[in-house]
């Protein structure tokens, strides 16, 4: 196990997850008993999953190529390295596998879950890579046509006393509806301002400074800055495709017409499918509206079509299709229909998602990809690491679900054995005055006035109680002194009360750890994925 590590902890462990993940990755195999296509680590299973499909196969024609041209465009631009850069250009020419993740554009590089996606990808094509003597690049989908403003414009992390931290854009640089990718770099460097700062403190802070500034320069929008951040993090080893891309709707237009003559079949499917899934005591992701699931560019922002416009959408798809904009079902068909990948990365609900929908890849001819869970992980500080490398299974759980509680069991074993000898004796004779003393009173005065000594005695029991207060507070102030960052735990591990990987930013490793941060996450990342092939799936707790 790498030194970075500190712990592996079932899956299982973690009721927050849904009930659909946790069967999955438990035996992924078995792909939910057909619901998704399931995987192991056996090169016998890779070579004839791939074997039977469009996988990898060489593509040829003026759109693909235009594809990728964007693809490394925009890579140059973001900082991809020049050897994924390398095989995105023999990708024109021969026939290559692509794993691929995405997520949309949060406020530089997003949180950790996109970290850790990015991460995951690269890791699994290195492996089939070597499996298969195969070429895999590693693709990010950066959804920056996606309109959800309040779930990318928030910067969290961590003061170097742990405490948190956080930013973010302006509400008034964004106008509803408008795409998130499209948000202007002026407003995202505003925002890294008014937080650069105070990350000062840190001692290898330079990396994540001079990460920004360079995403800030070469990026022309926050879609592309995220990119680049992320690009930075990875070291470059990942290529981005992004979803505001006009030739790959161009290259699927078919995808888009076959999709809306098809909707009211499409939606029967994903209606069924869910039914399915809650018959199997899961729960239904998605659900499905009057609307279209294509939408409309016009003057910037994205329009939902109402059933009245549709043919209006028809003639759109045909004369201009890169004036639509795929909804989430459509977006994952358009994804896998231009790159074929062989594996998709995917979090917990995206695995929900893939679920309810993996019966319309037959019915639109889609190479359907093996599914992959991200890294799952907790990031701790180097300041929390003594602290928690050396607990128990019970209590890195607590740790997880109620850090409040994790901190106080630790104040309680800090507890020095002096104070806490002198409080057990004083709560032991001076109680035990008490009760003597209220049994000889009881004997001596008149009934009508025991009740109000029981009152004044009840109240005198709970005083003397209160002197344990002195031994918690005792052995809180010695923790404190060996740990002084262990008051804020909550605000590493649960901040807001969330998990982690969802509020944290995927800066934060590598303001405590600089460009090294790169290696402790990947180490992670690698072996998550290789225990997960193995098939026994861990969350991983790792320090940096």
């Amino acid at each position: 196990m790498h030194t970075s590590i500190l712990h592996t902890i079932p899956v299982a462990d973690f009721s927050s997850e849904n009930k659909l993940f946790l069967d999955f990755v438990e035996n992924p195999s078995d792909g939910l008993g057909g619901l998704l296509q399931g995987f192991s680590g056996n090169a016998a299973f890779w070579q004839d999953f791939l074997g039977a499909g469009a996988y990898g196969q060489k593509r040829a024609g003026s759109e693909w190529m235009r594809i990728l041209d964007d693809v490394i465009e925009l890579g140059k631009r973001a900082g991809t390295a020049p050897a994924v850069l390398e095989k995105l250009e023999q990708a024109k020419h021969d026939g290559v596998l692509f794993v691929v993740t995405g997520q949309q554009p949060a406020i530089l590089g997003g949180p950790l879950i996109t970290l850790y996606k990015a991460f995951s990808a690269v890791v699994l094509s290195n492996w089939l890579e070597k499996l298969l003597s195969r070429t895999v690049i590693p693709l990010f989908w950066v959804g920056s046509d996606d309109t959800d403003f309040q779930e990318i414009r928030t910067l969290s992390t961590l003061s170097e006393d742990l405490s948190p931290l956080s930013t973010g854009i302006p509400a008034d640089a964004h106008e509803s509806t408008a795409p998130v990718g499209d948000i202007a770099i002026d407003s995202v460097a505003r925002t890294w301002d008014s937080i650069a700062r105070r990350l000062d403190a840190f001692p290898k802070g330079g990396f994540v400074r001079e990460c920004v500034s360079k995403a800030l320069s070469a990026a022309r929008d926050n879609g592309e800055a995220s990119a680049a951040v992320l690009a930075s993090l990875t070291g470059g080893q990942i290529a981005f495709a992004d979803g505001r891309s006009v030739h790959i709707r161009e290259c699927v237009g078919s995808l888009f017409s076959d999709y809306l003559e098809r909707e009211e079949s499409v939606k029967r499917v994903v209606i069924e499918r869910g039914s399915r899934l809650e018959s199997k005591g899961y729960h239904a992701q998605l659900s499905v509206g009057e609307d279209s699931g294509i939408f409309l560019m016009e003057g910037g922002k994205r329009r939902t079509v109402k059933r009245e416009q549709l043919p209006l959408l028809r003639e759109v798809i045909r004369q201009s299709v890169g004036r639509c904009s795929p909804g989430v079902i459509l977006r994952n068909l358009v994804q896998d229909s231009v790159f074929h990948p062989a594996a998709v990365i995917l979090g917990p609900a995206e695995i929900a998602y893939r679920a309810q929908i993996a019966d319309l890849y037959e019915e639109f001819e889609i190479p359907r990809p093996v599914v992959v869970p991200r890294l799952a992980a907790t990031y701790i500080p180097a300041p929390l690491k003594e602290i928690v490398e050396g607990e128990t299974r019970d209590r890195i759980n607590m740790l997880f679900q109620e850090p409040a509680r994790f901190a106080a069991a630790i104040y309680e074993d800090a507890v020095p054995t002096e104070i806490e000898q002198a409080v057990s004796r004083f709560i032991k004779e001076v109680g035990g005055a008490v009760d003597v003393f209220q049994r000889t009173v009881n004997e001596a005065i008149h009934e009508k006035l025991r009740a109000r000594l029981a009152g004044r005695l009840s109240e005198l029991r709970k005083r003397v109680d209160q002197i344990r207060e002195v031994e918690r507070e005792a052995g809180k102030a010695a923790a404190l002194e060996r740990h002084p960052y262990l008051a804020n735990v909550g605000s590493v591990v649960k901040p807001r009360g969330k998990p982690q990987e969802r509020i944290l930013s995927s800066l934060t490793p590598y303001l405590f750890s600089g460009e090294t941060a790169a290696g402790i996450v990947r180490a992670a990342a690698e072996h998550y994925i290789h225990e997960l092939m193995d098939g026994n799936p861990s969350h991983i707790v790792y320090c940096g």
